[in-house]
């Protein structure tokens, strides 16, 4: 089953940009290519609403891991408890939640893997014929 596929029209729309399914579908898959996880390896999404963050679903999806989606407003203990409880191997955030995220990662004494979307280059092209995230 393709779950998600350029259907060449309007995806979402987020603070006045329009974001094309292709423009999703590449995000999820240039993120999908960071993350080095078989199936239903956790990966925990910790950042604000935005459409990096619906990329990041898809691309863990992708994978066939397993999302655990928090709310951008956790504290580092919060977030530590998680990790501990979960044992992912990636947290996705961005610059807005990055110190939290490094203060939970030391305080678990967790090797997660923590990748800044803010940080990650997604201008690359991609090859789309027959592309979609399942």
């Amino acid at each position: 089953m393709n779950f998600i596929y350029d259907r060449k029209k309007t995806a979402v729309i987020y603070k006045d940009k329009e974001y094309s399914y292709y423009e999703l579908i590449k995000m999820a898959k240039i993120y999908s290519s960071l993350l080095n996880i078989e199936k239903e390896d956790r990966v925990v999404i910790f950042m604000e609403n935005r459409p990096e963050y619906m990329g990041s679903v898809l691309a863990v999806w992708d994978k066939k891991g397993t999302c655990t989606n928090l709310d951008a407003s956790y504290n580092s203990e919060q977030l530590s408890y998680v990790f501990n409880d979960s044992h992912p191997k990636y947290i996705i955030t961005s610059n807005e939640n990055i110190e939290i995220a490094k203060a939970a990662k030391i305080d678990s004494n967790s090797e997660i893997v923590i990748l800044n979307i803010d940080e990650i280059d997604i201008s690359k092209e991609i090859e789309m014929e027959n592309v979609a995230v399942e």
